[in-house]
């Protein structure tokens, strides 16, 4: 909720033309799971779409240290309406700087 909360109002406190929210939301998109349900109340309000089906490649893993075989995902990438019309694919830049999940790069590419 704590979360939820911060997002939203960070969108209702700031003008922009378009947002992207993406996380490590640690549950499916379905009504089944109770952290999808809480936060789709905020994706409908502001309008934002599910885009993660648009990855190329799929992406597995956003942050990977292979010496201790740890890896997490940023699993859910949202986008408003606006922009969702408009990507077409987004990939994941793996680089020597992802250090973390904190620290990734996507590339989105759009029509």
């Amino acid at each position: 909720m704590d979360c939820i909360g911060f997002t939203e109002n960070c969108l209702a406190c700031n003008n922009y033309d378009s947002a992207v929210l993406l996380g490590d939301f640690n549950f499916e998109c379905d009504v089944q799971y109770s952290g999808y349900r809480l936060l789709s109340t905020l994706l409908c309000d502001y309008d934002l779409k599910c885009c993660e089906h648009l990855a190329d490649p799929p992406i597995e893993y956003t942050y990977f240290q292979e010496t201790m075989c740890r890896f997490s995902l940023i699993d859910h990438m949202f986008v408003t309406s606006d922009l969702f019309s408009n990507v077409l694919s987004f990939k994941c830049i793996e680089s020597g700087i992802n250090l973390s999940d904190d620290m990734i790069m996507f590339q989105f590419i759009v029509s």
